[in-house]
């Protein structure tokens, strides 16, 4: 009897190994590019500076990722990896392939976290940690407002931390809001259906800016302390596209009053909704009470005109 296999039956076997080969190869190459399971980690790279752009040297960067995805995730997959910057700040090291989280410190420096996305690139990131100089006592609120429906503008006092009457107890109108209640609210009809400013001659804002390609939720502003001299504008109106990221702007107020002028920071400065029962608008602000220019916050000295606290740590402004 002739045990070997037919012709055919043989050249159909080597065509399924040759495919089963090729399947092998390409699931490797699209793990190594982050298509496939976290079992290629992604190459991670790039340097810690400070607020004035120089390399921080021997900082603390923890890389944590977890390699579960969505309801996949459990704290078993959590991955940790110590490292250290080098003598020009440099440091690199391998972590998760979609998302991850970066963790840097150093004595004498606020801790600072960056978190990256599967969509950022991951080999020149850059981290800042911003120098512990003179930190200074603010007056901050996360400002929540719930006005009833039929009005259509506010006055807010950023220092007495309410708004003007007949909406609060507010005395000087620093940021004023006027807005139309739109029946059906998406995030880009909700921006537009309100307009803010600051009030008064040689007050304003500077918005955030331009954003680091490294890292494009964190404002050009964030990290420094100092508040610039000029370049405020009336006009904030730069509302809910803002919210979910790290983006600071500068707020000036006062100029011209004998406690003026007062320079500040806002964060996630203005959004809105239409609330079935109510009109809703939430910013958060610090505001440097003796006029100083440096807006670098003490957190144990801050004074929150509200029964809502500020709960941010220093690196956030």
């Amino acid at each position: 009897m002739n045990d070997d296999p037919p012709r055919g039956l043989g050249c159909a076997t080597k065509v399924v190994a040759a495919i089963l080969f090729v399947a092998a190869i390409a699931l490797a190459l699209l793990g190594r590019a982050g298509c496939g399971p976290c079992s290629f980690p992604r190459k991670v790279a790039g340097q810690v500076v400070d607020e004035t752009g120089q390399p921080v040297p021997s900082a603390d960067v923890k890389l944590e990722w977890s390699e579960g995805m969505g309801l996949n995730w459990n704290p078993s997959d959590e991955r940790r990896s110590e490292l250290k910057s080098d003598a020009n700040g440099r440091f690199s090291g391998r972590g998760g392939i979609m998302y991850f989280g970066l963790n840097a410190r150093k004595e004498g420096y606020y801790p600072s976290r960056l978190d990256v996305s599967g969509e950022m690139p991951s080999d020149s990131l850059r981290i800042l940690l911003n120098k512990i100089r003179r930190p200074q006592p603010m007056v901050g609120k996360r400002v929540k407002l719930f006005l009833p429906i039929g009005a259509s503008s506010l006055q807010y006092d950023f220092t007495a931390g309410d708004c003007l009457p007949p909406h609060g107890k507010g005395v000087v109108a620093d940021l004023e809001i006027e807005w139309t209640r739109l029946e059906v609210m998406g995030a880009e009809a909700s921006r537009r259906a309100f307009k803010s400013r600051i009030n008064g001659a040689g007050n304003g804002v500077i918005p955030p800016g331009e954003t680091s390609p490294a890292s494009p939720s964190m404002s050009s502003l964030r990290s420094l302390h100092e508040a610039p001299a000029e370049g405020y504008e009336p006009s904030c109106d730069f509302g809910n596209h803002m919210r979910g990221g790290s983006l600071v702007a500068y707020v000036r107020i006062r100029t011209g009053q004998p406690s003026g002028p007062l320079y500040g920071k806002m964060l996630d400065p203005i959004s809105y909704w239409a609330a079935g029962d109510a009109d809703e608008f939430e910013f958060e602000y610090v505001i440097n009470p003796t006029g100083d220019r440096g807006l670098e916050m003490d957190m144990k000295h801050i004074t929150v005109p509200s029964k809502h606290r500020l709960e941010y740590a220093p690196d956030e402004f």
